[in-house]
């Protein structure tokens, strides 16, 4: 399990990596173009698509790490089984969203195929594959992340007993 973790991790922080490195390029020249009298017709529509794509592979990343939305001072004042349960219940309500935000986005993933971007020309469907892949590592991590809690549990019950 944490083989597959870290390889989705690595493989997530090489498209991000890459996909800043992209939107930084693309509006220094957007902006230097306009200076020097020349616009690049599919700068901010490029920038768009590596946009979109950091935001899905970097919301897996939060999962993976789980740094989602969590209220932390709730934890520490229940008590520890009410603390678990609590935790079981948003790594399930996290990998729901993210089962529907897969099947949704393969959904329109098949409808973008007919689309055409404005500037490049390009089908929609390759801005709109970010949605079913991160939401498919998010599952993973999700999955990940339920194992990795009863694990942990598990643990605490072992080191009681003795």
């Amino acid at each position: 399990m944490n083989k597959i973790s870290r390889f989705i991790k690595k493989v997530s922080l090489v498209v991000i990596g890459f996909s800043v490195m992209c939107i930084i390029f693309l509006v220094i020249l957007q902006v230097f173009g306009r200076f020097l009298g020349f616009t690049i017709v599919f700068g901010y529509e490029l920038a768009r698509f590596f946009f979109v794509w950091m935001i899905f592979i970097g919301a897996s990343l939060g999962v993976a790490d789980r740094e989602h939305f969590v209220f932390e001072f709730i934890l520490n004042k229940v008590p520890a089984k009410v603390a678990t349960v609590l935790k079981y219940f948003v790594c399930i309500i996290i990998l729901l969203v993210s089962i529907i935000l897969l099947y949704y986005g393969i959904k329109y993933s098949i409808i973008g195929w007919g689309r055409y971007t404005a500037a490049l020309e390009w089908r929609l469907t390759w801005a709109i594959l970010s949605i079913p892949v991160g939401s498919f590592f998010m599952v993973i991590h999700s999955i990940i992340n339920i194992i990795k809690l009863k694990n942990e549990e598990f643990n605490l019950q072992k080191q009681r007993l003795i």
